[in-house]
């Protein structure tokens, strides 16, 4: 058997040679290599990692390494003279975050790679993933920057969809998005593009691996639409859950977030849908800004799920009853009201149950908003000034947004397209405070 050393100081080589490595020596939950049934091609070989017929070794690794095997003869989607990876394997479950155990700890590892040689990767689809190379200007994100533009491939976009939905605007975009057979990766927590970006606008993180940046998303569009759709159209909705989803209790807006998912498989509602959501301008302009810098946040670990939520919890996915809760965790720390504290963010983070990996989650959050020291600093470090009056002494949350509704009344909105103003404003004018580094 032939040796050879493929490594060298070019970042492609590099590379390919830290992947082999890493997946060679790591095991599946089936305790098996995550190596088995990976190709690698690049710079126009395929690399077949282990196996009887290798006919090199890198160190001491099995590898039958193939000529003539260009990226473009074998997949659709590619950044040219680069790398992609086929994987008709467990580790497209790692990947894709499926229910499998140390997933988070592999799919951060392959990201540190990538990352370390200049790239980051994209998904072909769920059974390839391709690299890009990171740019010096990747981190200069405008106010109206759209990150799912970040995330096509690993996000919510099926690759056969790239051309329309690159160039799908505002309601129609956001409907593409939504729908669950684009199924993928989230840009809050997997675009390259806003980890960068937030390393570069957040001092906190300047040094941080991107593996240990997490994000948020602020105020979500899913539920809010819902619930605003539900009041502006409640008889189109009855009719269309006893369709769909008969046993959802009441009008509920967590189901109706769910039915957008397959909103393709009904032409009326979609129809019904659009319009009247066309029919306001604010609606429309949060939309617009939905995936911009001005509405996502870096957070601790663990979060941004929590928070968010599921089912009823997914009511309050809002960032303005989040810093009621928030205020009220440092309000209370403050007067040494340790226990009141704590059970404020267990409210925040919907923790039912205190068992261990929920006091895992509670003390993330502590140890992360107790690093700011003060409710003040949260505020200024994280460019959150236009959600609070800072001519009260205790920078009280504005009563624009206190008298539209509270925590135990998310949803209970008189006045929707208000709130959906006050949002557009909120957003644009944290894009400006967060841009201008102020």
């Amino acid at each position: 058997m032939k040796k050879e050393n493929i490594y060298s100081n070019d970042n492609l080589e590099a590379l390919v040679l830290d992947l082999i490595k890493y997946l060679y020596k790591t095991k599946d939950y089936n305790k098996n290599r995550l190596s088995n049934n990976v190709i690698i091609y690049s710079m126009n070989k395929a690399y077949y990692i282990g196996g009887e017929k290798a006919n090199y070794k890198l160190g001491s690794i099995p590898v039958f390494i193939e000529e003539n095997m260009k990226i473009e003869d074998y997949f659709d989607y590619y950044y040219p003279n680069t790398l992609a990876l086929s994987m008709d394997s467990t580790l497209s479950e790692y990947l894709y975050n499926y229910d499998v155990p140390n997933c988070e700890e592999v799919a951060d590892k392959i990201s540190q790679i990538f990352n370390k040689h200049g790239f980051y990767y994209n998904f072909g689809s769920n059974w390839y993933l391709y690299a890009v190379p990171l740019k010096k200007d990747d981190n200069k994100i405008t106010a109206v920057y759209d990150f799912t533009d970040d995330t096509l491939g690993s996000s919510k976009i099926n690759p056969t969809n790239y051309e329309e939905y690159e160039k799908a605007k505002g309601l129609e975009r956001y409907l593409m998005y939504r729908l669950s057979s684009n199924s993928g990766k989230d840009p809050d927590n997997h675009s390259i593009k806003l980890k960068l970006f937030y390393r570069t606008k957040y001092s906190k993180y300047a040094k941080s691996d991107l593996k240990d940046i997490y994000s948020d998303t602020m105020t979500s569009a899913q539920t809010l639409l819902s619930a605003f759709y539900i009041k502006e159209a409640p008889e189109e909705w009855k009719h269309f859950k006893e369709v769909f989803c008969p046993k959802a209790k009441g009008l509920s807006a967590v189901a109706m977030s769910n039915i957008l998912t397959k909103i393709d498989e009904f032409p009326k509602f979609k129809e019904i849908f659009v319009s009247t959501t066309k029919k306001y301008v604010n609606v429309r302009e949060f939309i617009n800004l939905y995936h911009t810098i001005g509405n996502y946040i870096p957070v601790a670990k663990y979060f941004n799920s929590n928070r968010s939520g599921a089912g009823a919890s997914a009511m309050h996915d809002m960032w303005d009853l989040t810093l009621t809760k928030i205020f009220n965790y440092y309000q209370l720390m403050k007067v040494n009201k340790v226990e009141a504290a704590n059970y404020s963010l267990q409210e925040l983070l919907h923790l039912k149950k205190m068992d261990k990996k929920s006091r895992e989650i509670l003390q993330s959050t502590k140890d992360w908003l107790d690093s700011y020291q003060s409710w003040k600093n949260f505020i200024k470090e994280n460019y959150l000034q236009d959600y609070v009056d800072i001519n009260t002494k205790n920078w009280n949350i504005i009563s624009e947004f206190t008298s539209i509704h509270d925590w135990d009344n998310p949803y209970e909105i008189e006045d929707y397209l208000a709130y959906f103003k006050l949002l557009v404003e909120t957003i644009e004018k944290r894009a400006d405070r967060i841009l201008k580094g102020e």
